[in-house]
């Protein structure tokens, strides 16, 4: 059983009753839960359409319930070892001693919090869709690939926050860790593990105008044009000065969006079990960048005046290119040591599931293996840099043309290890979102059993993360 109370603005709240079982949270009266979001704060969300019952991993802590009727409700609870699952009735959660450890938040303010799309899009063009933004917030949209760019994506969902539809050459925009709108008036951006491209969703007062993620690179990746996508709330606006010339009213201060309802009911260190956090390699300079500044030394002949300088961003950027390599060894390490697990441990159906993913770990770093080198191979090529700036007798256009030479060989380096990164993060996170789509309809408590290893290690690897991974 559980007990309500109505706040303002449509917005309503739930507490368990004191030592129930089983807390049942209803569709609001007269709607139907048509789809859930299975919120990922350190990977990306799932959205699975609600026909039957779905079970929920009980260590994601919430989830969005999207209903018939345009409102979202947000269920929460703060026991991983809660049973979680969801119909079109509502979400029912059940274990012990519950008083106080589940709540909800609904939305529903008269007009549509989310949205099915169901116009035909792609990812040549813009197509405007029938859904606006009812205020200023973070919507976000998920679309489905068919085919990914890569393998491990085959049938994966990928989010993608709605920004505000601004215009102007010299106008950008942060969206989100390592993403950018870095021109407006195209709307392009570069994306680490994708390249450049062009930005998939915006908005304006009046509607949503989305394409699907343009992968020029990746001409096998294909988007799933029936399955079309879900908009859907997800927090505050984390820049709303970018949304004042849009004239849209601002969230209501009785409103809560899901993350931050999510936030605010889980502890501290419950709710950065399931967040990203930078660690400290964010500080360490990229090969790019560095090049390009030490190169424009070089290029005014002050590289002997500046010498110590160019050391030190030389020292720092290779600490950089140590960072990003441990990083790719770490998840390249997860998934041999996952796959190994999973052998052993899990039923045969679960491990065929994941094998083939798990190996394109290994198979991707053999490819370009030769290509990217070693963090050593970079130390070397860096003090040939500092050898340079530090002789005061050699030509200064000749220490130009040879620095330029050891910066491109350093940027290849640096290049391919952002990339491989990069694409290493995007097979980690849809390893956990298939994991979670699969534990939905599991069958036995060995395969869900199995599915939250996966679900649980991948995290492991994603909580600690560098801004240059890619998305």
């Amino acid at each position: 059983m559980k007990t309500r109370m109505m706040l303002a603005a449509g917005v309503l709240f739930s507490a368990s009753a004191l030592l129930a079982e089983t807390v049942k949270y209803d569709a609001m009266p007269g709607s139907k839960v048509q789809a859930v979001v299975v919120t990922d704060f350190i990977g990306e969300p799932l959205v699975m359409p609600v026909a039957g019952k779905l079970e929920i991993p009980g260590d994601n802590y919430g989830v969005i319930l999207l209903e018939s009727n345009g409102g979202t409700d947000t269920v929460v609870w703060n026991d991983p070892a809660f049973k979680v699952s969801v119909d079109p009735s509502g979400a029912i959660i059940e274990g012990d001693a519950l008083a106080g450890k589940t709540s909800n938040c609904i939305i529903s303010i008269g007009r549509p919090m989310w949205y099915k799309i169901t116009e035909k899009l792609n990812d040549q063009d813009w197509q405007p869709v029938a859904w606006k933004p009812p205020f200023a917030a973070d919507f976000y949209v998920n679309y489905r690939k068919s085919l990914g760019a890569l393998p491990p994506e085959d049938g994966r969902q990928e989010s993608w926050k709605i920004m505000p539809f601004r215009t102007g050459q010299d106008f950008g925009m942060t969206v989100d860790t390592s993403v950018a709108v870095y021109n407006c008036e195209t709307w392009s951006n570069w994306v680490s593990g994708y390249g450049g491209t062009i930005y998939p969703a915006r908005a304006d007062k009046n509607h949503a105008y989305l394409r699907f993620l343009l992968a020029g690179e990746y001409p096998r990746q294909k988007h799933d044009v029936d399955f079309g996508g879900y908009i859907f709330p997800v927090a505050k606006a984390a820049n709303p000065d970018y949304w004042i010339p849009m004239g849209l009213p601002a969230q209501g201060a009785d409103v809560v969006m899901p993350k931050d309802f999510i936030r605010g009911f889980l502890t501290p260190e419950q709710w950065t079990s399931i967040s990203e956090v930078e660690n400290e390699g964010r500080w360490f300079p990229a090969t790019c960048g560095t090049t390009e500044a030490v190169e424009k030394i070089f290029y005014h002949s002050k590289s002997y005046d500046e010498r110590i300088e160019v050391a030190e961003r030389i020292g720092n950027m290779d600490k950089f290119v140590q960072r990003i390599r441990d990083r790719i060894e770490e998840f390249r390490q997860w998934g041999a040591d996952e796959s190994a697990w999973l052998k052993a441990n899990a039923p045969e159906n679960i491990y065929n599931a994941f094998a083939g993913d798990f190996a394109e770990y290994d198979k991707y770093y053999q490819q370009f293996r030769e290509r990217m080198k070693t963090p050593e191979d970079c130390r070397k090529l860096s003090a040939q840099v500092v050898a340079l700036a530090n002789d005061p007798n050699m030509d200064d256009e000749e220490k130009e043309d040879r620095c330029k030479e050891l910066g491109r060989a350093i940027r290849t380096i640096g290049g391919c290890q952002d990339t491989m990164a990069a694409e290493f993060r995007r097979y980690a996170k849809c390893i956990r979102q298939k994991a979670t789509e699969m534990y939905a309809t599991a069958r036995t408590d060995a395969e869900r059993a199995a599915l939250m290893h996966i679900r649980q290690t991948a995290a492991e690897h994603l909580h600690n993360r560098m801004p240059h991974e890619g998305k």
